[in-house]
Formats: C-alpha cells, sequence, structure tokens
C-alpha cells in the first residue's frame, strides 16, 4: 500500500459515516415530526413549524 492507497481508503470510511450520520439524522427528525405529530392539536402546529410550513 501506498500514501495514495491510505488517503482512498480513509476517504471511503469518512464518506460512509458521513453517508450514515445522515441517513440517521434524517430518520431521527422524521421519527420526532412523527411522534410530536400523534400529540395533538399542539403536536401537529409544533410539527408544521418544524417542518418549516405554518
Amino acid at each position: 500500500m501506498d500514501v495514495d492507497d491510505i488517503k482512498n481508503t480513509v476517504k471511503k470510511n469518512i464518506d460512509t459515516k458521513l453517508l450514515v450520520t445522515g441517513v440517521v439524522t434524517v430518520f431521527a427528525a422524521g421519527f420526532a415530526i412523527f411522534v410530536v405529530g400523534k400529540m395533538g392539536k399542539v403536536g401537529k402546529q409544533v410539527a408544521a413549524i418544524a417542518k418549516g410550513g405554518k
């Protein structure tokens, strides 16, 4: 293995971590909005604000 191989391996690992982190973040946000939405009228308002609506 030379330096370029090591750099590529590290870059792949970082890309994978970013992808996983992004998916988990989106899932967590979606789940939070879903749970808040289930809480009723106030929850729906909060969920709308969280989504960027009114």
